[in-house]
């Protein structure tokens, strides 16, 4: 049997390459993510740390069927959300409820 662990970024986070990724209130506070494309798959470039990263948004359905396909059996999914420790460290982090940063597959293979 072997095992296939892994994380990505969210395919909330990679469908959205261009505008505003949030509505805010009066106040600047994010209220909800704003979805684009969420059914487009494709490769995106975008900054983080350095300019000209590739990511490539795929939605759910393709992930898991891509895996279950390669004959994989998806033992655990985690949309991972912030605690309470770390939210009193990192109160920012809080938007974290609107839309997860990642996603992380635990899969095994006979």
């Amino acid at each position: 049997m072997s095992m296939f662990i892994f994380s990505q970024e969210h395919p909330f986070n990679t469908c959205h390459s261009t505008g505003d990724r949030w509505t805010r209130d009066e106040n600047g506070e994010k209220i909800h993510i704003n979805l684009k494309n969420y059914g487009i798959e494709k490769e995106n470039e975008s900054s983080w740390f350095v300019d000209g990263i590739k990511k490539y948004h795929r939605m759910f359905s393709t992930i898991v069927n891509t895996l279950v396909e390669a004959g994989f059996t998806i033992e655990k999914m985690v949309e991972p959300l912030p605690d309470e420790e770390l939210l009193k460290k990192f109160p920012e982090h809080k938007d974290l409820f609107h839309k997860p940063d990642f996603l992380v597959i635990k899969t095994r293979k006979h």
